[in-house]
């Protein structure tokens, strides 16, 4: 059975950030839906992610104010991916 391409998440606590990473470094796009976490735990995830999506040769996308779409540099996903199959985001 082939693994999908991408995850979707939706985190609880800032403690999570490190499974998201681990599905990067799989080779697989992460959506992160921060709406669960407080503003303080989402300003250390879009920071922690930028990092490591740097280290990674990745890209990261805010896709809404609440969730981001994080790109290891094998996966070419955008968001225009998700806009253009009608997957909405706000």
């Amino acid at each position: 059975m082939e693994k999908k391409s991408f995850y979707i998440g939706f985190p609880k606590s800032y403690d999570e950030i490190r499974y998201y990473a681990s599905e990067l470094l799989e080779g697989r796009a992460v959506i992160i839906n921060m709406s669960g976490l407080s503003a303080k735990d989402q300003e250390k995830y879009r920071v922690y992610m930028s990092g490591f999506i740097f280290a990674v040769q990745g890209k990261m996308e805010e896709i809404s104010t609440d969730v981001l779409l994080v790109v290891p540099s094998t996966v070419g996903l955008t968001s225009d991916t998700f806009i253009q199959e009608g997957l909405p985001f706000d």
